[in-house]
């Protein structure tokens, strides 16, 4: 296999033409929606509020990469938000257009994952996105273990590099 065919298929890991980790295809893994918990919620004041914002939102961008790293593609709220930081100084993206942007995800993903915790369960956002789960039929799973014990992620029957 030339090396050209080979880079589709592999990360290498050093400069040598033989060391690379062999990847499963891409259309094998399964789209994954992170759901959790963002915005603050309860009777407390602006600055509690900002630094519960910021801890969710740290927990979920980890969470997300955990995921990722066991071998799913993934759509993360947490991740997304990342876009709103950085828009061009006059733009603005309302809280309606950020969560119609999510649920449009949310309908192309294979199934649902919470970040651990119950922090979720007072979060209208993940209520509707796991009403809209509800209705898609999709799978809903509270834990990583969870999911990578239902056998959802990569197909696990190895590939071949030098096939």
């Amino acid at each position: 296999m030339s090396r050209e065919k080979r880079r589709k298929w592999a990360i290498h890991l050093s400069p040598k033409e033989d060391s690379f980790l062999a990847l499963n295809f891409m259309s094998d893994k399964k789209y994954v929606y992170v759901a959790g918990k963002m915005t603050a919620t309860g009777d407390i004041g602006p600055s509690e509020a900002h630094i519960q914002f910021l801890s969710n939102l740290a927990r979920g961008i980890e969470f997300s990469g955990e995921v990722i790293v066991s071998g799913y593609h993934v759509f993360s709220p947490f991740i997304d938000y990342s876009i709103f930081l950085l828009l061009r100084p006059g733009l603005y993206i309302s809280p309606k257009m950020i969560r119609a942007n999510s649920m449009a995800w949310l309908e192309k993903c294979d199934q649902i994952i919470l970040v651990p915790g119950d922090a979720w369960r007072d979060s209208q956002g993940t209520a509707d996105e796991l009403k809209r789960a509800g209705e898609l039929h999709l799978p809903v799973y509270y834990t990583l273990d969870e999911m990578l014990k239902a056998g959802t992620g990569c197909n696990p029957r190895g590939f071949n590099p030098g096939g």
